[in-house]
């Protein structure tokens, strides 16, 4: 099961809603009430992940984030253009499935 922690320091230290971490989301806010469409779109990073690895993720979403602010992007059209934000922010708005909310650990009815 994958781990969701609530409160986070960390995602406020980046100013951030939400970070994943291998098997792990941590987000900003406290659990109630929980955000569907971030726990997906985070949830879209972990598998992401699990296809090609943390250290290939990371390097690859690291190298695409530096290689446009070198040519000028601002931080966040830099950050909307990574690959893997692109398909996150583009599947988020997909339901969470059964499966998926067990995964997370979630009780939603």
């Amino acid at each position: 099961m994958i781990e969701v922690k609530y409160n986070h320091w960390y995602p406020k230290l980046l100013r951030v809603n939400a970070v994943t971490k291998k098997e792990c989301i941590l987000i900003a806010s406290p659990s109630e009430p929980f955000d569907e469409v971030l726990l997906k779109h985070e949830l879209i990073h972990i598998y992401q992940i699990r296809k090609i690895g943390y250290v290939k993720w990371k390097a690859r979403y690291l190298k695409e984030y530096l290689a446009a602010r070198l040519k000028g992007k601002s931080h966040a059209t830099a950050y909307y253009q990574i690959s893997f934000e692109v398909e996150a922010f583009t599947k988020e708005e997909e339901p969470l499935t059964e499966k998926e909310k067990q995964e997370l650990g979630l009780e939603i009815s």
